[in-house]
């Protein structure tokens, strides 16, 4: 052999190596590109079709009463129908607070119980509910006030 013939095959075996190793990280990046873009796709999916608008209509919810806000509805509405059904105050107090108030009812019937079981009011035996003290000259305010409660906003 003459010295062209072997420096060609010593280039040779160090570049079978490197083809070897070659084929097998190329075989490793396709793998790799197909569970990239598997993951990609399963992405978009999840993506939601309109982003920038969370809600139907993009209009703000309604606010949630505070307990002084239910606690004034109940007052008025027992003042005004004592003694009334607990189930049917609950329902007038929800009606109030939604239709009339504006309010969003998250949260509400927690705080209404929280109310009904408060001083301010009375429950008979039958389910009736009345108001513990006559009313005060400052009605549903003044009921906010003696049971502790600041007042929302």
């Amino acid at each position: 052999m003459d010295a062209l013939e072997t420096a060609r095959h010593a280039l040779e075996q160090q570049l079978e190596p490197i083809e070897r190793e070659y084929a097998h990280l190329t075989g490793q990046l396709d793998v790799l590109k197909q569970a990239r873009d598997q993951l990609k796709a399963a992405i978009a999916e999840l993506k939601p079709a309109n982003p920038g608008r969370h809600k139907k209509g993009g209009k703000a919810g309604r606010p949630s009463p505070c307990k002084s806000d239910v606690m004034a509805a109940c007052q008025r509405l027992v003042e005004a129908n004592a003694p009334i059904a607990k189930a049917d105050l609950e329902s007038l107090v929800k009606h109030t607070l939604k239709e009339e108030a504006g309010f969003s009812l998250s949260g509400a019937a927690l705080l209404l119980r929280s109310c009904l079981a408060s001083d301010a009011f009375r429950i008979s035996p039958d389910g009736e509910v009345s108001l513990s003290a006559p009313p005060a000259t400052g009605g549903a305010r003044d009921a906010v006030s003696e049971a502790g409660l600041k007042p929302c906003g």
